[in-house]
């Protein structure tokens, strides 16, 4: 979703450095770039994690927590995402020739530069579907996901 994470003061730098992230300055603020290089189907660094991976909290799982989401439904939109995102991710690396390296919104940002030189008949007989694919995810991911979308109490 985010193409970068920012850390807050009581993380550990040199212990996320030991670890291999690769932190970035901006504006005099350290954050290091999604997708996190330590998420391998889990966090593989948990105890060292920095302070914003330890609070985040989705909209989704707010709503969980809530009880305005059933864990089960919760799990089906997860399921879904993740589906979606499989399908579209690869098909956006092709296209615009990128690695795994990338976030999800770099990739799209790459992917909308890629169709817009493209003339409309070859976009939307090659292209149709990604772009359609594309706009489901990321409307999922705006709706369910993002924690200024929700309607629950804010980060």
């Amino acid at each position: 979703m985010h193409s970068t994470v920012a850390l807050e003061h009581a993380d550990d730098r040199e212990t996320l450095l030991r670890s291999g992230f690769h932190l970035l300055l901006f504006e005099a603020e350290a954050r290091f770039e999604q997708p996190c290089h330590a998420f391998h189907e889990k966090c593989t660094i948990y105890d060292e994690r920095p302070m914003l991976c330890r609070s985040y909290r989705c909209a989704l799982l707010r709503q969980v927590d809530s009880g305005e989401v059933s864990d089960a439904d919760a799990r089906a939109l997860v399921a879904t995402a993740i589906g979606l995102r499989d399908r579209v991710r690869p098909a956006i690396e092709a296209l615009v020739g990128s690695t795994k390296t990338h976030s999800l919104a770099v990739l799209m940002c790459r992917m909308d530069d890629a169709l817009a030189a493209m003339a409309p008949p070859e976009r939307a007989r090659t292209h149709a579907q990604l772009e359609l694919e594309a706009a489901e995810l990321l409307t999922l991911i705006a709706d369910r996901f993002e924690p200024r979308s929700a309607s629950t109490s804010s980060q």
